[in-house]
């Protein structure tokens, strides 16, 4: 199962998030300037999205509880099956694209 979701974000807040969480160390993460304007940011271990959603909320495993009966998932983060988060400056938005199973 994919999960995608947007958010609304002001570049500036972008901009402090990047430098204060991403730019510390380059361990599981791959940085993709693809046009003047979007960057994105593709996640090979869960311990980057998980720093990241922590500064917003408690997100410590990202399990999330089905409909009544389906049991649950967790999210998915490794080298085949990447996170991508994707800053549009333009649009002042941040995308997230990640799996869950």
């Amino acid at each position: 199962m994919k999960v995608i979701f947007k958010i609304s974000m002001p570049k500036e807040v972008f901009q402090l998030l990047y430098k204060g969480i991403f730019s510390r160390t380059n361990y599981g993460v791959k940085i993709v300037p693809t046009k003047p304007g979007i960057i994105s940011i593709k996640c090979f271990s869960l311990r980057r999205p998980c720093v990241f959603f922590d500064e917003f909320e408690d997100c410590s495993d990202f399990t999330k509880k089905l409909r009544k009966g389906k049991g649950t998932a967790k999210l998915i983060v490794n080298s085949s099956n990447p996170g991508t988060m994707v800053s549009k400056e333009k649009d002042e938005t941040l995308n997230f694209d990640f799996h869950y199973g």
